[in-house]
């Protein structure tokens, strides 16, 4: 024990010490900060996507609007794939 506090003692003075590596993971942080499960916040962002691609692809003049509307709605399958 002794010898990996002196290693990250060491490791933090000479500036390579890497926070992020000692936080927990985000998907931990996301399940139990909005306290459902992570296939449901999937599944509500895949939602999310959907809509905002069929609002896009309804204005008129928005140039690259079908480009977008294909952007949009592919991420939506996608996350609806991945909560599965």
């Amino acid at each position: 024990m002794g010898r990996q506090a002196g290693y990250l003692q060491q490791e933090a003075l000479s500036g390579l010490a890497n926070p992020a590596r000692h936080a927990p993971s985000s998907f931990l942080l996301r399940y139990y900060h909005y306290g459902m499960p992570l296939s449901a916040d999937l599944v509500n962002k895949s939602v999310q996507a959907a809509i905002a691609a069929i609002e896009i692809y309804n204005k008129p003049n928005f140039f690259y609007r079908e480009e977008a509307f294909s952007l949009l709605m592919t991420n939506a399958f996608e996350l609806l794939f991945k909560a599965k």
